[in-house]
């Protein structure tokens, strides 16, 4: 099989085109071919079949309804079928297709080689974004992941922080405790609306196809929403006494005798001091900035994933260079770091000039000093 050649009956079929592979669901696959027209008429197909890989392929047993190994003596499926199912497979794995066809003068050329990733639910959805719409609504996007069977539909869950998670219903453009209809895939975003200035809000989603529904993507950064003044960031009090609880642990002094020594002090632009106290302390809501910062948050975490594989390890999570005594303070912080991009919290001093560039670009790293106080 798959050697063309010609004698007193004719010439061999010509090489199929290549065949088309698709899948059924999470463990069977379908092969579909077209059968070269020729003289004369192709009378069998044969098909190959294979894991990306193997040395070995396999041949479909028409007779037997299943794969048989090419030393074997396969029952080859008459031209007048044009597709078989593969069953017994394994998700998340690369299979190989090819075929052949047979007439009286014998076997022609093998097809060009088709390939797919059978998939089996779909994968975990990118985490999603927000952006405010206005004081007391957020707008919701995603990005629906690519997939084998395709994505159908998308489901959206949304929640205060500090409250339990809620579904998103696109029937009703609400948000129901349970139940409600899913998106379709052709949507990407919804706005949820009645809402409350200063609180936190986060969301997520997971998709569906053919097979059922996939893992939940990570769950988005959180969102303050809030009234933007007209240079696009906003500044919030902290007032709940857990925040403030948290920051005053992160001042502690332990070495009075580091204070001091920075660059307010060594400059002439200050006094020296032994302790610091915390009078007032604002959130700074910045939606540009904080996008960008979740964006680069996320790239550092897939390179670092990225590193992990090519050195043979597993995922593994990503350690701050340097243990600070602000580790077991800021844990009471609201929200979790992301381990795998080795996010953590760090103390930074500016002077009052600097105050509204800061608020507006966020802080340079190029100005940070370890020797500061």
């Amino acid at each position: 099989m798959g050697a063309a050649s010609s004698s007193p009956k004719g010439v061999c079929p010509p090489a199929p085109a290549q065949p088309i592979l698709e899948a059924v669901d999470a463990s069977r696959l379908r092969v579909k071919w077209q059968v070269p027209e020729c003289t004369p008429v192709a009378t069998h197909v044969g098909v190959g079949f294979r894991e990306q890989g193997s040395i070995e392929w396999e041949l479909w047993d028409h007779a037997k309804n299943r794969l048989a190994p090419a030393a074997g003596d396969a029952d080859a499926p008459p031209a007048t079928q044009q597709e078989c199912i593969i069953d017994g497979l394994v998700s998340n794995k690369w299979y190989e297709a090819k075929v052949a066809a047979k007439n009286d003068a014998g076997w022609g050329e093998w097809s060009a080689i088709s390939q797919l990733l059978l998939s089996n639910v779909p994968p975990a959805p990118a985490a999603l974004t927000m952006q405010a719409v206005s004081s007391t609504s957020l707008r919701v996007q995603w990005k629906v992941p690519v997939c084998t069977p395709v994505v159908t539909h998308v489901a959206v869950s949304f929640r205060d922080v500090e409250d339990d998670w809620k579904v998103w219903d696109h029937s009703t453009k609400r948000l129901v405790v349970t139940g409600g209809d899913a998106a379709p895939a052709t949507a990407c975003e919804c706005v949820i609306e009645d809402l409350e200035v200063g609180r936190r809000y986060e969301a997520k989603m997971m998709a569906r196809n053919d097979v059922g529904w996939g893992d939940w993507s990570p769950i988005s950064p959180p969102f303050w929403l809030g009234e933007q003044m007209d240079h696009g960031w906003s500044l919030h009090p902290v007032l709940d006494e857990d925040t403030k609880a948290a920051l005053d642990k992160m001042m502690e002094v332990t070495k009075p005798e580091d204070l001091g020594t920075g660059r307010d002090v060594a400059h002439g632009h200050g006094r020296a001091y032994k302790d610091i106290k915390i009078h007032s302390a604002w959130r700074i809501e910045n939606p540009n900035m904080w996008q960008r910062y979740c964006g680069q948050r996320s790239f550092v975490a897939q390179k670092v994933q990225q590193a992990s594989a090519m050195l043979g390890f597993g995922p593994l999570p990503f350690q701050v260079g340097a243990y600070t005594r602000l580790i077991g303070a800021s844990r009471q912080l609201a929200g979790a770091l992301d381990k795998d991009a080795g996010e953590g919290h760090f103390l930074h001093g500016s002077r009052p000039e600097y105050l509204l560039q800061i608020l507006d670009s966020g802080l340079n790293a190029r100005g940070a000093s370890l020797g500061g106080a």
